[in-house]
């Protein structure tokens, strides 16, 4: 009943904007629905996925309870999204894991190698600050996320 067919000439930002939130798997049409101070369902992974207004879905019972959380909270503000950026900019690296990526960087093989290994010799014997956003087994912070997400996360 709340289905509509637009046009394929519709913009994604015409779309978000007529929106009350965006499901999206991953990309950045979810980044872009942020910054338009809209709710994000994300049923896969994204870089951004622990910024406020971004819901972890992965079956119909957690996009049922996305949906009301979201009815219950505000919109997402600019400053929760600079917030999150400018803490994504501090831990961030400037590297690729994949080779296709080598040439899209500028970032020679052996910089982004030091650029690793820099990283990980800084790190080790302590906890790295990206160790549980990234780890997703039993009890870390994002399988913790899924199953009791923050009603306004």
């Amino acid at each position: 009943p709340n289905v509509r067919l637009v046009s394929l000439n519709s913009t994604s930002f015409e779309l978000i904007d007529r929106s009350r939130a965006v499901a999206v798997i991953s990309g950045s049409v979810g980044l872009e629905a942020l910054a338009r101070s809209k709710h994000v369902l994300l049923i896969g992974h994204a870089w951004y996925r622990f910024c406020r207004g971004v819901h972890l879905v992965s079956d119909v019972p957690g996009c049922t309870a996305a949906l009301e959380a979201i009815s219950e909270c505000g919109p997402v503000t600019d400053q929760d999204l600079r917030i999150y950026l400018r803490a994504a900019e501090d831990v961030g690296l400037q590297g690729y894991l994949e080779k296709i990526y080598a040439t899209r960087t500028g970032i020679s093989r052996q910089d982004n190698a030091k650029t690793f290994f820099d990283y990980l010799d800084a790190y080790s014997g302590q906890s790295a600050p990206l160790d549980t956003a990234l780890d997703s087994s039993p009890g870390s912070r994002l399988e913790f996320q899924r199953q009791t997400p923050d009603r306004c996360s």
